[in-house]
């Protein structure tokens, strides 16, 4: 048998010759260099686990948050534009997976 996680049971179990691989912890996603162009488009680059969901939000406050897309990329870094910054002289960002 082979498991990759992890094992319960209510009753003693022996494992001989058997393999348990621990799940690897998942990286968070993190920003890279940001680029904002002269017409306030910013290119963003973001390092995650590919293909896991990853939901993009933006905010001019810290306070209120807009998702700017949930997508699941299948590349690490991840390169993404944000067409809706143009209006704001200060954006911030937050990449999650959900």
């Amino acid at each position: 048998a082979s498991i990759n996680g992890r094992l319960l049971a209510q009753t003693a179990v022996t494992l001989e010759a058997n393999v348990v691989t621990v799940p690897s912890l998942l990286e968070p996603p993190s920003f890279g260099p940001t680029h904002r162009a002269s017409n306030g488009f910013v290119t963003l680059i973001i390092t995650n686990t590919p293909n896991l969901t990853l939901k993009l939000q933006t905010s001019t406050n810290l306070l209120s948050w807009t998702t700017l897309s949930t997508l699941t990329p299948t590349n690490s870094p991840y390169t993404t534009t944000d067409t809706t910054a143009s209006g704001d002289t200060v954006r911030f960002y937050r990449a999650f997976y959900p």
